[in-house]
């Protein structure tokens, strides 16, 4: 019985996508904080999505507000991230973050005097 021969590789598997667990936030974090502007593309890129969802259902329906918030809430994880503990994932973080500047939002609203439209007479 011959045996079947089975041909060479000649070059390497395709890459895989890289993992997102745990270890690849923290390899993502450090290098956000090493100021590595794609790991900081791929931070705003990845996680966006979650955070607009989140910021555009808790701001309903004011929808003019939605961006401005969801750039406060990166401009602000961006400056704390040398505190991201990793104790959860940045997901969560984020949308912890995302709750507080929705709450921050509304108290705004709160304190700024209504205008009041007053018709010529």
């Amino acid at each position: 019985m011959a045996r079947e021969r089975l041909p060479e590789a000649s070059s390497p598997p395709p890459p895989r996508d890289p993992p997102t667990g745990p270890l690849d936030e923290r390899q993502l974090v450090a290098a956000i904080l090493q100021r590595d502007r794609k790991a900081t593309a791929r931070f705003v890129a990845e996680y966006t999505d979650a955070v607009y969802t989140y910021v555009r259902h808790r701001l309903a329906p004011r929808g003019d507000a939605v961006e401005d918030v969801v750039q406060e809430v990166f401009l602000a994880a961006l400056g704390s991230l040398s505190q991201f503990a990793g104790t959860s994932g940045l997901r969560s973080w984020l949308l912890g973050i995302a709750r507080h500047k929705v709450e921050d939002y509304y108290r705004r609203l709160l304190r700024e005097p209504e205008a009041i439209d007053v018709a010529d007479e």
